[in-house]
């Protein structure tokens, strides 16, 4: 059965699915809420994989436990000692790696998935973050935060609530934003005057 609209929803799920982890990047959202809102996206996917293809549930569990393997490669691959064999072994295996502080928390792999139809590699989110090795810094006094961006130990008031990012990371990345998207329609206008 070939997917026809049912992709186009698909592919809008996906892009909501990536707009998500662009704004936890960003700290525009905490984890707890991406979990919350991919969640709700992850059971429209579901959903639509079902009623295009009866055999999901075995592919489900054919990728759950492909990732359980990737999983178990990443804790070897952490006992690595070779920066240049790691990197190797991970731009060969991950198109995509995002972050959130010093722990991977999704990635999206560069080959496609065993059991996965339709359009699209999706995006896998770990259940527990995989953490990276830590540096060492000095610790946060009571009633302070380490801002996650620029890595200053701020007060409290410094920060929006529920946010890792300070104020001042986060205007400033606003603003960066703002002037991007503000650059790309005049781009547009452009494209447009022009054609």
């Amino acid at each position: 059965m070939g997917w026809g609209i049912a992709g186009k929803l698909y592919e809008t799920l996906e892009q909501r699915e990536r707009r998500l982890l662009d704004a936890l990047e960003q700290g525009a959202i905490t984890v707890d809420e991406l979990r919350e809102r991919r969640q709700k996206i992850r059971t429209q996917l579901n959903a639509l994989e079902r009623s295009n293809n009866p055999d999901q549930q075995k592919r489900r569990m054919e990728l759950e436990q492909y990732v359980a393997a990737v999983v178990r490669g990443a804790f070897a691959l952490k006992r690595l000692t070779d920066r240049q064999e790691k990197k190797r072994i991970l731009t060969a295996t991950f198109t995509e790696v995002f972050f959130r502080e010093d722990s991977i928390v999704s990635f999206r792999f560069k080959n496609p998935l065993p059991g996965i139809t339709g359009p699209g590699h999706p995006v896998i989110m770990l259940p527990e973050p995989f953490q990276i090795e830590q540096e060492t810094e000095e610790p946060v006094p009571d009633g302070h935060k380490r801002c996650y961006t620029c890595r200053e130990v701020l007060p409290l008031d410094q920060f929006s609530e529920k946010r890792n990012q300070c104020r001042s990371c986060i205007s400033k990345a606003a603003r960066e934003q703002y002037h991007r998207r503000r650059e790309k329609m005049k781009r547009q206008a452009q494209d447009t005057g022009e054609g």
